[in-house]
């Protein structure tokens, strides 16, 4: 369970689940989905499907999921050993789901490194 403190309110994510799958086994309508996935959390700075397809996909070697109440919460690229994109869908933002993914996947891979790009805003 993970508790976070969220603009002045407790919040409560019971029951998650962390699985970590090779990209072998992800079928091309879970990719649809993971697409959507990452679309929506990313929202309004996301770059095109196109990238998704052509880049972060076929990069991809294993890909670690959150699941939050029976949900998809929250979603890690690994390319090798570099974490290479995070999402966290927009209703569980905000409740420690990004810093729990990243816990995970050093846990899952401790030699792991990332790249940081940011937005400003």
């Amino acid at each position: 369970m993970i508790t976070n403190e969220v603009e002045g309110s407790e919040v409560e994510i019971q029951g998650t689940k962390v699985q970590l799958l090779p990209i072998t086994q992800v079928d091309p309508q879970q990719k649809g989905q993971l697409l959507q996935f990452f679309k929506e959390g990313y929202g309004e700075r996301w770059i095109s499907d196109a990238n998704f397809q052509e880049v972060m996909i076929p990069n991809a070697t294993e890909i670690l999921e959150i699941e939050a109440n029976g949900r998809l919460a929250a979603v890690l690229l690994f390319d090798h050993k570099r974490i290479s994109d995070i999402s966290v869908h927009p209703d569980f933002q905000g409740q420690g789901l990004g810093v729990k993914i990243f816990t995970e996947a050093a846990r899952v891979k401790p030699d792991a490194w990332i790249s940081v790009g940011v937005n400003a805003d």
